[in-house]
């Protein structure tokens, strides 16, 4: 795996082949968020939409932990007030890196290691699919610090990702759910034996790269389209549109491939 990153601070990018590994690197602060983190997660996916050479990211967290959440040591002022987290300061906050995991042409795929808490919750919900350590954690961050625990768009994200009562539940109680509890409801596909977690990512982007690179960046385009649209019409609309957009010489070529194989009988 070869090292693709710009000079972060933050972050460290790295590439093997079609598919790159993000991962949060603050291992001393379990990867908790600081202001330059948010600037650079910002730069790093805005990046991607002009970068078709990259077609699936994994995203983990460097050290025992994936993200647990803001550093209230920097992001905090001494009123507890966020400093700029979510402000307008000319240049995307923290709302704006869920926005762009989800609106990246890529898949995103969560490597979730260790705790993910508030932000880093928040991190895996915008990714495409979750996978887990069996010592990764997952829980809401400000419903015990006195704030709401609809931050950043979880009331969105979680009940879209399990049932509404598992969601409030964890929104409202502020209860941490392991790794096993976890993939029972669906907030991960799979738990990796220990130390599989790399390799468990790496099975997951390579079946996704056997899809051809427009079928695959329509199909999270037209995802993600269809589940903020509220309303039937408008998913078959979306899901129409995109269709059209993918019958092309791709599409035809592996149409005839597949017939090819197959035959007429299907089988």
């Amino acid at each position: 795996m070869s090292d693709a990153s710009p000079p972060f601070k933050t972050l460290l990018v790295e590439r093997a082949g079609e598919v790159e590994r993000l991962t949060l690197n603050r291992p001393a602060r379990m990867n908790s968020v600081t202001m330059t983190m948010v600037t650079e997660l910002n730069a790093y996916f805005s990046s991607l939409v002009s970068r078709p050479d990259v077609r699936v990211v994994t995203m983990t967290g460097a050290g025992r932990g994936f993200c647990a959440g803001m550093d209230i040591f920097e992001t905090l002022e001494p009123d507890g007030l966020l400093r700029n987290a979510f402000e307008d300061r000319g240049e995307p906050g923290l709302d704006g890196v869920i926005k762009a995991i989800r609106r990246a042409p890529q898949p995103v795929i969560a490597l979730v290691n260790g705790p993910a808490v508030g932000a880093g919750l928040i991190f895996a919900l915008a990714a495409d699919l979750r996978l887990a350590a069996p010592t990764a954690l997952f829980k809401t961050g400000f419903v015990k610090l006195g704030a709401s625990g609809c931050e950043l768009g979880v009331s969105y994200l979680l009940p879209r990702v399990i049932s509404t009562g598992a969601a409030a539940e964890m929104i409202f109680t502020g209860r941490a759910v392991a790794a096993e509890r976890a993939l029972a409801l669906g907030l991960v596909s799979e738990v990796a034996p220990a130390g599989g977690l790399e390799a468990l990512g790496a099975a997951y982007a390579a079946e996704m790269l056997e899809a051809s690179p427009l079928g695959l960046r329509r199909t999270k385009e037209t995802f993600h389209l269809c589940l903020d649209i509220n309303s039937l019409d408008g998913v078959m609309a979306a899901e129409y549109a995109t269709q059209i957009r993918l019958a092309g010489a791709d599409h035809r070529e592996r149409l005839a491939a597949f017939r090819a194989t197959h035959g007429k009988s299907g089988g």
